[in-house]
């Protein structure tokens, strides 16, 4: 279980974060921890990939090489998230829905008190610093459609898929309402 702190921004980030990045089944990624906690998690470009393996890091790399094998299970560790109030609003819910299902940038809008900041959600999810941990891959259209993915809808199909829905890039998906 993920024991995660949200913070408004201040203009300060954590004072060191030492980067790591893994090979997994998505991609190369690179994962950023400040004071032992997952501060920024990001796919890198193909092109300029590597390995950046610090001596004496591996349990967080194991970590996150699990995070993205079984994005169902979650992430089992702290995480620092620093945002706009609107933004630490939005993660916070992405963060009570449950693995398996989905809803829609209208369901968060609504179960954070702004019913009409559909589009807003929709760019904190985009703006969301760990993804995977904080699923913004589970939110999708009102309609059933995918809705887009700051990483390509490829990856979050296949994160999708990890969780039991599988479907075709063209196929919708029923939107469920959020479980508090």
């Amino acid at each position: 279980m993920a024991i995660i702190e949200f913070t408004v921004h201040t203009g300060r980030r954590a004072a060191f974060w030492k980067w790591l990045s893994c090979s997994t089944r998505l991609g190369q990624v690179y994962a950023a921890f400040g004071d032992g906690a997952l501060c920024r998690l990001t796919w890198l470009n193909p092109e300029i990939g590597q390995d950046l393996r610090l001596p004496g890091h591996d349990a967080e790399v194991q970590r996150v090489e699990q995070l993205l094998a079984f994005p169902e299970r979650g992430w089992s560790g702290r995480i620092v998230l620093s945002g706009t109030e609107f933004q630490c609003r939005v993660w916070q819910a992405l963060t009570k829905i449950p693995p398996g299902t989905t809803v829609s940038y209208r369901d968060i809008a609504q179960a954070i008190g702004q019913p009409r900041a559909s589009r807003a959600v929709a760019n904190a999810c985009a703006a969301n610093p760990v993804p995977v941990a904080v699923p913004c891959h589970r939110v999708i259209q009102a309609d059933g459609r995918l809705g887009g993915y700051r990483y390509g809808l490829d990856k979050k199909i296949a994160l999708l898929g990890s969780e039991g829905l599988m479907f075709a890039r063209e196929v919708s998906l029923t939107s469920r309402p959020l479980i508090e």
